[in-house]
């Protein structure tokens, strides 16, 4: 499937990332804008939803697409209702339960750091994935990256699971992360959420972004 936006991989310091994580035993990730893009994801739901619901061509559905992912960038509340073409729209609640279940397939590791968790998984390393957000749609996501057989342990947190959001330090007690471990890193994109989610245990914590879009 292809994806009718501009996404500079090249951008990504990834030599540098390695070098970081070599240092470290046990990783611990973030998921969307750290492992993968998220408006890879974003764009192809959006798109499948413009086509779906409103019934749209390939052009007026990628220009839907591209208007979610700068509204999303705004702000995330009301969503749907933002971008929705029609000002009484009866199909949110079941657009919204549409984008929590979507499936992106294989595609979505083309915009990932996929082969980096492999290659660190070959080193012995221990992964975690991390991540706040809808536990379907979170799932579904990594299932389409293929990592799974590199993790080792998945953590979910929302209200509809039993793990707290980050940045509570609450699954680093799961993991069995001590105070101060110094063989422990965390790698987000957030340096509030993802940052201070290392910092309430007094681990290690490397920013790392996955690039943004260029939207034309």
């Amino acid at each position: 499937m292809m994806v009718n936006i501009t996404l500079d991989i090249g951008a990504i310091q990834l030599e540098a990332l390695v070098n970081v994580l070599i240092k470290y035993e046990k990783l611990i990730f973030d998921l969307d804008d750290t492992v993968f893009s998220e408006d890879i994801f974003d764009y192809l739901s959006f798109k499948s939803i413009a086509s779906k619901f409103y019934l749209m061509g390939d052009i007026d559905a990628d220009l839907y697409a591209k208007k979610g992912i700068m509204q999303k960038r705004i702000s995330r509340k009301y969503l749907f209702d933002q971008i929705s073409p029609n000002i009484n729209n009866d199909d949110i609640d079941e657009i919204v339960e549409y984008y929590q279940n979507f499936k992106c397939g294989s595609v979505l590791q083309n915009y990932s750091i996929r082969d980096l968790l492999k290659e660190m998984h070959s080193k012995g390393k221990q992964i975690f994935i991390v991540t706040n957000g809808h536990p379907i749609r979170q799932m579904n996501k990594i299932k389409d990256l293929g990592i799974e057989n590199y993790l080792s342990d998945i953590y979910i947190c929302h209200p509809l699971t039993d793990h707290q959001l980050k940045p509570s330090g609450e699954v680093l007690d799961k993991i069995g992360i001590s105070q101060g471990s110094k063989d422990c890193l965390v790698i987000g994109d957030n340096a509030k959420i993802d940052g201070d989610f290392a910092k309430n245990r007094s681990i290690d914590f490397h920013l790392f972004k996955f690039p943004k879009a260029k939207i034309q």
